[in-house]
């Protein structure tokens, strides 16, 4: 065989040496084309939750492939372990092939907020067996509520939208929610099943003992026999059949059974051990305090080593140690002091509430210094009058001191308890006749009537002084209602000291009969005097006070100028009025009326000389019994039409000789719209002239 030459044999080997490098780079680059596009990431269209992170796979062909890890934002591993941005939104993840052909697949991750928490509701409820009862839910968090919760039931059914029904056996059931959005949000409530048969009691359900003393219970379900349970007490001892042993310590306990079939049933019976050899007393006992005064309390407790007591008042106040402050009211106040060991073991006293006193005189010139006033002896107005506390004759600032009114009337409010000397400063010229002795206030009032009936006469109006509570201590004059916001009274009860009182200073209550109670008060606006009123010789004594609301009852008729024959003398005319039932007596507080006779003008001045005007009207019994008297003053003098309706003749102004049987009793000044006296008005009343 001959051999080639050896540029042939060269040459052979080269070309398959090219053919294998052929086939392998054809085959390597088939495989490459084969396998672009088929890298697959798991998992696909993740949702993530802020601050989470999670494990991401690259697959060829459901194989483990080596990549190239990238996200847009957030951060990822080598391994593919994905971390969450800080804000949220959607982040892109590409996987690279590191064969170097170029093969890359992405995938979108949603970041989402975080749920903070969910909250249950209702919270342990209680419910019988078969039983159903709604459950809701919130989700709370930067997360999306509206994906709701998962339910689910440790035990009876738990549906979907949160009803569940309770099972057919009784316990404790677990309720608990989780969130869709995270599930690692959750919350958990409890549901007692109980049995739905009677309630289970205890018998006795209360019972008193003394220490030591034994006492039988038993337990029973409504409608069946004596039940099974156990047990328990908060003190002494129980056996298992309850039998009770009090123990040696005063107080209340609680005895209670627990249903050995339902645990959850259970019920209670209160003991209240006592101890009979614990006495207690109250010192000092029956006081007499004044109001808003303090006095301590003292309890002496026997028959324990605890000498703890609890005090208590029916008012006032009280403190621990037992220092008592009494009320501002008068009353009769139970201090009590009970045991702490033995509440039970209690002793009381009382403490009487007085107020201080209020004191009121006259002071008038004594002209014939015979010790007494007499008829046309003048009041004495501006004088100081005080409370000589430490009797030294000298006025000091902390001694109680007022200056008389235009009556000559003076009052002390708040007097305390206790004896003093009353004095008055002595001006030039005078010098005491008569020793100055508590006395009460002097003021025209109804003598020898009767009481008026509640709604008789709607128009009545009662003149109270604004800084007293009480109606029956603040009455100091009447009035009549003649328009809806006009009353009209005496001119000398609104004015003192030679000036007009502030409306502040007055209220009205209208339609009163009995003055008493919270009575409803109506204040003044303004008060007009009569132009022409003379203090001196209370000539015009007549004044008008608008109300600063208008009243909705039925106001009184004015007599008119056409209707003087209805108040001619010889006619007859009701007086009313809350003033002493006598000359320096007692004041009722029920509206008082009286009929009494009109008489002349000339009657009048016999009694009284040139005082009596032509312009006043002279009532009274000329024998005294049924007249005015002091309180009366600005009430109305009524007269009737042929039909009985009444009339406003005049108001009560100044009397004398109260049942005195030498003078007729008072004389009332008419009505300010009487003979052509309504003109000299105009420019006070204008534009507020009361309308009829």
């Amino acid at each position: 065989m001959s051999k080639q030459p050896v540029w042939i044999r060269r040459r052979w080997y080269f070309d398959r040496v090219c053919r294998w490098i052929i086939v392998i780079t054809f085959v390597v680059f088939f495989t490459s084309c084969l396998n672009h596009g088929t890298l697959d990431i798991q998992p696909r269209d993740a949702r993530i939750a802020l601050g989470e992170s999670r494990l991401f796979r690259a697959l060829i062909a459901g194989r483990e492939a080596t990549v190239r890890w990238t996200a847009s934002a957030g951060s990822i591993s080598s391994e593919g372990v994905f971390t969450t941005p800080n804000q949220p939104g959607v982040v892109t993840i590409t996987a690279e092939s590191e064969s170097g052909f170029g093969s890359r697949e992405q995938v979108n991750v949603t970041v989402t907020p975080s749920v903070s928490s969910v909250t249950i509701s209702p919270l342990e409820p209680a419910l019988l067996v078969g039983e159903r009862l709604p459950f809701s839910s919130v989700v709370t968090g930067r997360g999306n509520p509206a994906q709701g919760v998962k339910w689910s039931a440790s035990a009876g059914v738990m549906q979907d939208d949160g009803n569940f029904i309770a099972p057919s056996q009784p316990g404790v059931v677990t309720i608990t929610a989780t969130s869709l959005e995270d599930s690692r949000r959750s919350a958990q409530t409890t549901v007692v099943v109980r049995r739905a048969v009677g309630g289970l009691e205890v018998i006795p359900a209360q019972v008193r003992l003394t220490v030591n003393a034994v006492q039988g219970f038993e337990a029973r379900i409504a409608g069946t026999d004596a039940a099974e349970v156990r047990w328990e007490t908060s003190g002494g001892t129980i056996t298992v059949d309850g039998r009770y042993t009090a123990p040696t310590a005063p107080g209340v306990y609680t005895v209670t059974a627990i249903s050995l079939d339902d645990p959850t049933q259970r019920a209670a019976s209160s003991v209240t051990v006592t101890d009979p050899s614990i006495a207690l007393e109250v010192s000092p006992s029956n006081v007499i305090l004044e109001a808003g005064s303090t006095l301590s309390f003292t309890a002496n407790v026997s028959g324990t080593s605890d000498t703890r007591v609890i005090w208590e008042v029916s008012a006032g106040t009280i403190t621990a140690n037992g220092v008592f402050t009494a009320p501002s009211t008068p009353g009769i106040v139970t201090v009590t002091a009970s045991s702490l060991i033995d509440p039970t073991r209690t002793a009381s006293t009382t403490a009487t509430i007085t107020s201080a006193a209020s004191l009121q005189g006259l002071l008038f010139h004594d002209v014939d210094a015979d010790g007494s006033r007499d008829n046309l002896e003048p009041a004495l107005a501006g004088w100081r009058v005080y409370l000589d506390l430490n009797d030294n004759g000298t006025l000091e600032t902390n001694e109680p001191n007022a200056f008389t009114d235009r009556t000559g009337v003076y009052t002390l409010p708040s007097v305390p308890s206790g004896t003093f000397t009353l004095r008055h400063d002595l001006k030039p010229g005078y010098a005491s006749s008569h020793v100055a002795t508590q006395r009460t206030l002097l003021r025209p009032q109804v003598v020898g009537g009767t009481p008026a009936t509640a709604g008789e006469q709607p128009f009545m109006v009662a003149l109270l002084d604004s800084r007293i509570n009480d109606p029956f201590a603040a009455h100091y004059c009447g009035a009549s209602l003649i328009a809806p916001r006009w009353i009209l009274t005496a001119a000398h009860c609104v004015f003192e000291r030679g000036a007009v009182l502030p409306p502040s200073a007055v209220q009205a209550a209208l339609g009163v009969t009995r003055l008493e109670g919270a009575l409803s008060r109506s204040g003044i606006r303004r008060i007009v005097v009569h132009p022409q009123y003379n203090p001196s010789t209370d000539d015009n004594d007549i004044a008008l006070l608008e109300l600063e609301t208008a009243s909705s009852l039925q106001p009184v008729a004015l007599l008119e100028p056409d209707q003087t024959a209805l108040a001619a003398p010889g006619s007859n005319a009701t007086v009313m009025g809350w003033g002493a039932l006598s000359a320096g007596g007692a004041y009722p507080r029920d509206l008082q009326r009286a009929t009494v006779p009109i008489t002349t003008t000339e009657d009048c001045q016999a009694a009284f000389g040139s005082r009596v005007t032509a312009s006043m009207i002279c009532a009274g019994m000329p024998l005294g019994g049924v007249d005015t008297c002091q309180g009366d003053s600005g009430g109305p003098l009524l007269v009737n039409t042929p039909s009985g309706a009444p009339l406003f003749a005049g108001a009560t102004s100044w009397e004398k000789g109260v049942r005195n049987p030498a003078n007729p009793a008072c004389t009332l000044e008419p009505h300010p719209l009487r003979h052509g006296s309504r003109r000299s008005w105009d420019a006070e009343l204008r534009p507020h002239t009361p309308s009829r």
